[in-house]
């Protein structure tokens, strides 16, 4: 046998396993010092975690908590003060920019336009062309579930009844496996 899990050493000294089960792990532990040292340390943390005293929460705990957090008040100058000097930043910012670049103010709001007209078309022109993408996707999807669906309607005005049953149960079955399998992944982590 593998050394225990941690899990079952918990399950051991807590007594949740069975006879046959215990008897398999006092073996192991009989001829496995890892193991004796790990279960020896495990009980030593249960035993001073259950002579800890009983601490109870006082029922007003949350309201005195709350009572003790002091609310955070912006006032109205400091958002001013906050807003000149952001303003103040980008206008610095922009008087160093025209004299660095020796530009005037005519011909920089004109290539700002320019380049602001360019970057609306591009954009226009692009989700112009992602509609139309969409719009072909949805209609070869909408084509393609109307034939599905007209093929199954041929194909059930051919199978017999207890056929059809005997199909909708295999399916519903294999859907519930699926589910179910999937389920056990992901919640438990088997491969």
């Amino acid at each position: 046998m593998s050394c225990l899990s941690v899990e079952q050493i918990y399950m051991y000294l807590e007594r949740q396993l069975s006879a046959s089960e215990n008897k398999i792990i006092e073996k192991h532990v009989a001829s496995c010092l890892r193991c004796q040292k790990v279960l020896e340390e495990r009980k030593l943390l249960l035993q001073a975690v259950g002579n800890l005293p009983s601490w109870q929460v006082p029922s007003n705990f949350s309201q005195q908590v709350m009572e003790n957090i002091s609310p955070v008040k912006v006032s109205l100058s400091s958002w001013l003060s906050a807003l000149a000097g952001g303003f103040l930043t980008f206008i610095v910012a922009f008087t160093i920019y025209i004299l660095a670049t020796g530009q005037n103010m005519a011909s920089l709001f004109i290539s700002l336009q320019q380049t602001l007209w360019e970057q609306i078309k591009n954009s226009s022109l692009v989700f112009i062309k992602f509609f139309k993408v969409i719009s072909a996707i949805l209609s070869t999807v909408r084509q393609l579930l109307e034939s599905l669906f007209n093929g199954l309607l041929h194909l059930l005005t051919v199978i017999k009844p207890e056929v059809q049953i005997l199909i909708i149960v295999t399916f519903i079955l294999l859907s519930f496996l699926f589910i179910y399998g999937m389920r056990r992944k992901f919640l438990f982590g088997e491969k």
